[in-house]
């Protein structure tokens, strides 16, 4: 192909098209091809003013790439601008709209360039708050890849890395809010998407308040258990257990497990609340008499006892040991040896 017509942007069109070829062809030709284009863009008069730790992209340069990336996004090409670090903000811009984003947030885009877009938009928000909108959104979407299902273990550490620089540079301008999405993402997909979301949450240190309990997983019988993250992240609250309470159903016709609810117990031990206590301790007692007890959380139910008999002193233990059959009884009565508890009244 005579080249010599078409200049610089000719050149650099043919050698991105390139990337497009036969693999059978391309394997023998990609490293050649990657550092020729790495030389002919580190050429350009802005990259020689300085040395930097990446390619800051002509304006020229920077209209050959966008329209190649716009006809066919070749994960090749994508490939190419990752190994090369290549950068500009239009680059960014057009990462960034509705239409490309999800190649960030379903880990399409390599995670190391994303992270080279991040310390720059970090670096920019903190001499100009103009990219506070930008930094948002670069957040929401990285929070969006630790969601995605197609997440890769190996990414994390560059991920936290991407999202702290971010969020400490949102937090120095005007304070990290991302409370809309984040509702969004511990309210859907599998129980292990959300907890992978509230551990990075904690790393990174961006604060967050569920608004709403109901619809994020909490009753469900996962390993481990999104409660139990929770309380280990020390992400629970009062609301969480006056919201717990205010359905007692929960415990006594058997909706959660009784791991969550010894979950719950271990909240309340630590706020000292006597009178919430009380009604949690009923609610359990009132399961434990059910003719429909599970025996399989027998163990369980004995731990939340012991836990409430901790700070309660007495249970109400005795009226349950006055109704319903000799199994109910006898259930209620096994149990509350095995706890070692003090037999009070209501």
């Amino acid at each position: 192909m005579d080249l010599s017509s078409q200049g610089r942007a000719g050149a650099l069109s043919w050698m991105l098209k390139m990337f497009a070829d036969k693999p059978d062809v391309l394997k023998d030709i990609q490293v050649a091809l990657i550092k020729g284009l790495g030389t002919l863009l580190q050429g350009s008069e802005q990259n020689q003013k300085q040395v930097q730790y990446c390619i800051v992209l002509s304006r020229g340069d920077e209209d050959v790439l966008l329209q190649t990336l716009e006809h066919a996004v070749q994960l090749k090409v994508i490939s190419a601008i990752s190994n090369l670090k290549l950068f500009s903000d239009r680059l960014v811009d057009w990462l960034l709209s509705d239409v490309r984003s999800p190649l960030i947030s379903d880990g399409k885009w390599p995670i190391d360039h994303v992270l080279l877009i991040c310390e720059k938009t970090a670096a920019a928000l903190a001499m100009d708050e103009s990219f506070d909108t930008k930094a948002s959104k670069l957040a929401t979407l990285l929070l969006g890849r630790v969601h995605s299902s197609n997440f890769e273990i190996s990414e994390h550490e560059a991920l936290i890395q991407a999202l702290t620089k971010l969020v400490d540079a949102l937090v120095t301008c005007r304070g990290c809010d991302l409370d809309r999405a984040l509702h969004t993402l511990v309210q859907t997909g599998e129980v292990d998407q959300r907890i992978r979301v509230l551990r990075v949450l904690d790393k990174v240190k961006i604060p967050f308040e569920l608004e709403s309990f109901d619809n994020i997983g909490l009753e469900q019988r996962n390993e481990p258990m999104l409660l139990e993250i929770m309380a280990e992240l020390n992400m629970v609250s009062d609301s969480l257990v006056d919201w717990f309470l205010s359905k007692p159903l929960l415990v006594t016709e058997g909706e959660w497990p009784m791991r969550a609810v010894v979950c719950i117990c271990r909240i309340l031990r630590e706020s000292g609340s006597h009178q919430r206590a009380t009604q949690l301790a009923e609610n359990v007692l009132i399961r434990l008499h059910s003719t429909s007890f599970p025996e399989k959380e027998r163990a369980n139910t004995i731990e939340a006892l012991v836990v409430l008999q901790a700070f309660l002193t007495h249970l109400p233990v005795v009226q349950f040991l006055e109704n319903g059959d000799a199994g109910q009884r006898m259930r209620v009565l096994t149990a509350a040896a095995e706890a070692g508890l003090v037999f009070g009244t209501l």
